[in-house]
């Protein structure tokens, strides 16, 4: 397992932390091309692993031809990454198991996080709806050209 504070603190490319590439850092996980979010394990090919967020399957985890991973580390609270000897639960893959489990809402108080990268922005933001009872959390995140696009300079 991996938490999102041991992902946050791996070095980053382009100034993001990426949990595609925190993976690709463990023994027995190649990355493919340099710098891309592939994820070869064990010799299996990239299409033989299975994403899970929040239990959901995702087919298609980058961004920007692969530079990026879609997702928003502040938002997870657990990677579960699975290499061999998966669980019956998963079935169905050759490869790996990356099951990612999104962060719990603060109940009690406002918070949140920005984070602005080279080719990248995030946002984070979670608090109370009902203090102690409701709460929510959100995220947004701007790769590439869109992150720049409302940037204006002076001339």
């Amino acid at each position: 397992s991996l938490s999102s504070n041991m992902i946050a603190n791996l070095p980053v490319m382009f100034g993001e932390p990426d949990i595609v590439k925190a993976l690709q850092t463990l023994p027995g996980v190649s990355q493919g091309m340099e710098g891309f979010t592939g994820l070869y394990v064990r010799g299996g090919d990239n299409d033989q692993n299975l994403f899970l967020y929040q239990g959901l399957p995702l087919y298609h985890v980058s961004h920007l031809g692969g530079i990026f991973s879609s997702f928003n580390v502040e938002t997870v609270d657990r990677v579960d990454f699975y290499k061999a000897s998966f669980p019956a639960r998963y079935g169905g893959r050759i490869s790996s198991i990356t099951d990612i489990a999104m962060r719990e809402p603060d109940f009690n108080k406002f918070g949140g996080k920005v984070s602005v990268g080279l080719l990248n922005a995030n946002v984070y933001v979670t608090g109370p709806i009902i203090k102690g009872r409701t709460a929510f959390s959100a995220a947004c995140a701007a790769r590439g050209s869109t992150c720049c696009r409302h940037l204006h300079l002076p001339s």
